[in-house]
């Protein structure tokens, strides 16, 4: 018989080339593990969020919303507003607690102790009580922001189409500088107000952010 004629020819007669390739056959390789060796790596999601530019202090990156201004916030004591803020504290009149605020070097804001043009000042409650908190923020520097995009210079179809469900309030305007001729006010469900004010050009030179619409009294 010749060799190779015979499909059950013996294993000890088999050719060379069967020998190869059964020598060189491959290593079964389970789906599991070729997925272990294709898969990338993993990140693992940090536990602690990073701090959102404008609150490790009162900066131009600060951001005006119903909780506060960057890292000064309704309801903060004003003892802890200098250290939270890194500003100094100035009172506008010595027989008045609201103060400006001061900020720091490379802050992008006006460093002026107080000015009816730009600045930003807090103020508590009224009827006063010690110790004061800071139930109040005033913003007239146009290079703060809200939330959303409006600061000081904004028209007032600008900051109607912004916020369209702000309505128009009464100029009870307390000790703020003025004047207005018109003002418009948002309301989240807490009862907490931001308040725009304009000129009678309808250009916005005012925003104050207050626990109540009526919470920035008169000294």
């Amino acid at each position: 018989m010749a060799v190779g004629s015979d499909d059950s020819e013996p294993p000890s007669v088999r050719s060379v080339s069967d020998a190869v390739t059964i020598t060189t056959e491959p290593p079964t390789t389970t789906a599991a593990q070729a997925s272990a060796t294709t898969e990338p790596p993993r990140t693992i999601p940090p536990t602690t969020a990073a701090a959102q530019a404008g609150d490790d202090r009162l900066s131009a990156a600060s951001r005006l919303g119903y909780t506060g201004l960057g890292p000064i916030k309704l309801g903060m004591p004003f003892a802890e507003v200098e250290s939270a803020g890194q500003v100094t504290m100035r009172r506008t009149l010595t027989s008045c607690p609201v103060s400006s605020l001061v900020p720091g070097p490379n802050s992008g804001l006006q460093q002026i102790p107080f000015t009816a043009l730009y600045g930003v000042w807090i103020a508590p409650s009224y009827p006063l009580s010690e110790p004061f908190t800071v139930d109040a923020i005033d913003v007239t520097d146009p290079a703060i922001f809200t939330l959303s995009g409006v600061h000081v210079g904004s028209s007032y179809d600008d900051v109607l189409r912004t916020y369209p469900s702000a309505v128009e309030a009464p100029i009870d305007i307390g000790n703020k500088i003025g004047p207005y001729s018109v003002v418009l006010r948002i309301t989240n469900p807490e009862g907490r107000t931001i308040t725009f004010y304009f000129d009678p050009e309808r250009n916005l030179k005012l925003m104050s952010l207050g626990l109540t619409p009526t919470t920035y009294g008169r000294c």
